[in-house]
C-alpha cells in the first residue's frame, strides 16, 4: 500500500507517522512545499519575543527522527493536482523546478490554512505569519531595523499574543479591532476585561475602526492616521482548499473540505486532516471551523490511522483555546452566551471572581470563572481569566463527558496551598451556577 501525504505541518506528520505505525509494510510519503516539517505555529509568538531563541526549537522532529519512522519526505514539493479516479497526484518539485505523476492507494489531504489578507495592505514592513519562514522573516527585520511603534490588526488569540510579543521586546503597540470589540471568542464582559488590561499595559486598543491603506509608514484607517515602523496583520486565517476543489473533494458550509468522523472525504481513497477541514462541534451539534494545532494533531492521527486500514473515530470539539499574555491569561471551551443566542440556546450565567491558589501564598493571583449553562444545569460552556486558567481543561473533560453542573460540584479537585485555594475557583463557580437551575 502506497499512502500519499499533502502537507508536512502537524496534521500531515500525525498522518503520516499513525499511517506507518498501524500498517508498519505501507509506503507513506510525504510532500511539503515549504522549508519545515512537524513545526509548531503555535510557538512563533515566543520566538519573536526572543523566549524561544531559535526558530529550529519550533521543530518537533529532526529529519533522523522523521526517518526511523520509515517515513519518506520530500521538502519544497507542491502537489498542483489531485486526480482522484486515477489515484493519481501531480507534484512539482519547486526547486529543480520538475513535475511529475505519482501514484497512491490512500492519500491524506493536509493542506492547512492560509492567512486572510488585506489586498490594498502590502509593503516590506507588512508581515502576516502563517508559516516558520514568514516568523523567520519578522524577527531579521526586526532585528536589522529596531522598529519602535508597532501596529497588530486583528483582536483574536495572534493579535494578542503577537501585541504582548512586540510589546515585550520594547515596542510600543497600538492594537487595530474591526469589530466593536475584541476577542469575539469571548462574550463581551471577558473581552472588556481584557482590554481594560492591555490599556492598563500601555498597549493602545482602537475598536471598530477599519484599515484603509498605507503610505509607507502611515497607515490609514477610517477613523484618522497611525505612523508606525511595522504592521502585523492576523485578521484570521481560511481553508486551503483550492485542490481539492478541482478534484470535485466536497467541502462545507463554514468553507473547510467535508469529512465523516474517520476523515474520509465524499472521494473514495481520500481523507484529509487538520486547518482544511471543518468538524462537528459537539456542544452545538454543527459543522465549524476553528483551526487549532490540537484539532489538527488528533485529526491527523484519525485520517492516517484510517488510511493505513485502522478504525479510528474523531468525535468532534468542543472549542477548546487558550492563551497567555505578560498581564493575564485567557482561555474558553464549549459555547459563549453570545454564541448560544445566536443559536437559539437559552442560556444562563454566572461569573465568580476568586484566587487561584491560597490567599498566604505570595505568588497567588486573581482569576474569574464565567460557567455558561442551561436551565436543567446542562453545562455548556466556560470562560477563564487570570493566572491558572488551564483549569478550562476541566470545562472541557465534563463537556465531552457530558457532566452537568450536580455531577462537577462533586468532583475532588486535588487541593495544596501552591496549587489551589481550598475550594477551587471551579468549584466556587459551579456551585454559584447552581443556585440557578431548577
Amino acid at each position: 500500500m502506497r499512502i500519499i501525504v499533502i502537507g508536512g505541518g502537524a496534521a500531515g506528520m500525525s498522518a503520516a507517522a499513525r499511517a506507518k505505525r498501524t500498517n508498519p509494510s505501507a509506503d507513506v510519503v510525504v510532500y511539503e512545499e515549504g522549508r519545515f516539517l512537524t513545526f509548531g505555529l503555535c510557538g512563533i509568538p515566543y520566538f519573536i519575543s526572543d523566549e524561544v531563541k531559535t526558530i529550529d526549537h519550533l521543530v518537533a522532529l529532526s529529519d533522523e527522527q522523521i526517518k526511523k519512522k520509515g517515513i519518506e519526505f520530500h521538502r519544497y514539493h507542491r502537489v498542483i493536482e489531485i486526480k482522484p479516479h486515477r489515484k493519481q497526484v501531480v507534484v512539482r518539485d519547486t526547486k529543480e523546478r520538475e513535475t511529475r505523476i505519482e501514484h497512491f492507494d490512500r492519500l491524506v489531504v493536509a493542506s492547512g490554512a492560509e492567512t486572510v489578507k488585506i489586498s490594498n495592505i502590502q509593503g516590506e514592513n507588512i508581515f502576516y505569519l502563517r508559516t516558520l519562514e514568514d516568523a523567520q522573516n519578522l524577527k531579521d527585520f526586526i532585528k536589522h531595523n529596531s522598529p519602535r511603534n508597532a501596529v497588530v490588526v486583528g483582536g483574536g488569540y495572534i493579535g494578542m499574543e503577537m501585541a504582548d510579543a512586540f510589546n515585550t521586546i520594547g515596542m510600543n503597540v497600538t492594537l487595530i479591532e474591526k469589530l466593536p470589540r475584541i476577542l469575539p471568542q469571548f462574550d463581551r464582559d471577558m473581552a472588556e476585561n481584557a482590554r481594560k488590561k492591555l490599556e492598563e499595559a500601555g498597549i493602545t486598543v482602537r475598536t471598530g475602526e477599519t484599515v484603509q491603506g498605507i503610505d509607507g509608514k502611515i497607515l490609514y484607517t477610517d477613523r484618522g492616521r497611525i505612523d508606525f515602523d511595522l504592521a502585523l496583520v492576523s485578521i484570521g486565517v481560511k481553508p486551503r482548499t483550492e485542490l481539492v476543489q478541482s478534484a470535485r473533494i466536497e467541502t462545507g458550509s463554514t468553507g473547510g473540505i467535508k469529512v465523516d468522523s474517520r476523515m474520509k472525504t465524499n472521494q473514495f481513497s481520500i481523507y484529509a486532516a487538520g486547518d482544511c477541514i471543518q468538524v462537528k462541534h459537539i456542544v452545538s451539534g454543527r459543522d465549524v471551523y476553528i483551526p487549532l494545532g490540537t484539532t489538527a494533531n488528533k485529526t491527523g492521527k484519525v485520517a492516517g490511522d484510517n488510511a493505513a486500514g485502522g478504525e479510528l473515530v474523531f468525535s468532534g470539539i468542543s472549542g477548546t483555546g487558550i492563551f497567555r499574555t505578560r498581564w493575564f491569561d485567557m482561555a474558553v471551551t464549549g459555547l459563549t452566551e453570545t454564541q448560544a443566542d445566536l443559536l437559539g440556546i437559552k442560556v444562563k450565567s454566572v461569573t465568580i471572581s476568586s484566587l487561584n491558589k491560597a490567599h498566604y501564598m505570595p505568588e497567588s493571583d486573581k482569576i474569574v470563572v464565567k460557567v455558561v449553562f442551561k436551565e436543567n444545569g446542562e453545562l455548556v460552556g466556560a470562560q477563564l481569566m487570570g493566572r491558572g486558567v488551564e483549569r478550562v481543561n476541566i470545562f472541557a473533560t465534563a463537556i465531552k463527558g457530558k457532566m452537568n453542573l450536580m455531577d462537577m460540584a462533586g468532583i475532588d479537585l486535588a487541593y495544596s496551598p501552591p496549587f489551589a485555594p481550598v475550594w477551587d475557583p471551579v468549584l466556587i463557580a459551579v456551585n454559584q451556577a447552581l443556585k440557578e437551575v431548577k
